[in-house]
């Protein structure tokens, strides 16, 4: 798939359509048919890397979240009631 941006370039250079390029063929009668398909393949696609940035977000929130408490866990002094060396209450 080519960028973006290089798409209405490429298609003037081609003289085609974009609907045509995302195709792969030339378009007559079906015009409309395909133009469907295509906008529901891009729906599609944009719903699957929706998901995947989700998915990303929920495992890196996590992440960092387990890093945190591992922190804690290791560096909290329970009998003084800090932080290992960081005491500003002094």
């Amino acid at each position: 798939m080519p960028d973006l941006d290089t798409i209405p370039v490429l298609c003037d250079e081609l003289g085609i359509t974009a609907n045509e390029l995302l195709c792969g063929e030339k378009l007559d009668e079906n015009y409309k048919e395909k133009a469907d398909e295509n906008v529901m393949d891009v729906l599609a696609v944009n719903k699957s890397i929706n998901k995947r940035k989700l998915l990303c977000d929920i495992l890196t929130g996590v992440g960092a979240g387990i890093i945190y408490v591992c922190f804690f866990i290791l560096f909290y002094d329970v009998d003084k009631g800090h932080m290992l060396g960081y005491n500003i209450a002094k």
